[in-house]
């Protein structure tokens, strides 16, 4: 008997993949973007980029990707829906998989063999939730120094990318937008005050 067909990327199995991604990745330089990672090595031309935001910013990407891509596919898996996406002429491909179980915002996880489309991600800005939203209830004093676990990972791949880039008035604008308490904001200028 033949063991059943691994499920490595929301609901495709390493074949399938491999399938979808043949073409070889072109040569380029990736964009800044803190999470984008090649999955070459395992034979899937593609690269794979998970992003953290708040759930209002889910329409600003569904309109990049339908400025890059055709909708081809739609389905559910282990409840969540998967999307995909292509673009027959240039031989690109776009699945992403949004969940809202982590952070308290929306996380999507994204395979794609398109730079084009990563370079019009990268200049993209999405919002990510600060720490008083994604862990709500930890108290602003114990945020900081070398953080482990959940709120090391959250810092390192999201939020603090995400923030030590604002500017000031965009960082006031941040605050207001989030609802930031007084506490957050003096624990985060204390932080950031070198500009880290």
């Amino acid at each position: 008997m033949k063991p059943a067909s691994r499920k490595l990327f929301a609901g495709y199995s390493e074949q399938a993949l491999k399938t979808r991604f043949a073409s070889p990745l072109p040569n380029a330089n990736l964009p800044k973007l803190s999470t984008v990672a090649s999955v070459e090595a395992s034979g899937i031309n593609a690269y794979y980029v998970s992003l953290l935001m708040v759930a209002d910013d889910l329409c600003k990407f569904q309109r990049l990707v339908e400025s890059h891509f055709q909708k081809i596919d739609e389905r559910t898996f282990t409840d969540l829906t998967v999307f995909e996406y292509e673009d027959v002429a240039k031989q690109e491909l776009l699945i992403y998989s949004p969940s809202t179980t982590e952070f308290n915002a929306l996380t999507l996880r994204i395979m794609t063999n398109s730079v084009e489309f990563l370079s019009s991600l990268g200049n993209q800005t999405f919002c990510v939730p600060p720490p008083w939203i994604a862990f709500d209830g930890y108290p602003a004093s114990w945020w900081g120094g070398n953080m482990q676990g959940a709120q090391g990972f959250y810092n390192d791949n999201y939020f603090l990318p995400y923030f030590i880039q604002l500017g000031d008035a965009e960082k006031q604008a941040y605050f207001a937008r989030c609802q930031a308490p007084t506490e957050w904001i003096e624990k985060l200028a204390l932080m950031y005050a070198d500009g880290c």
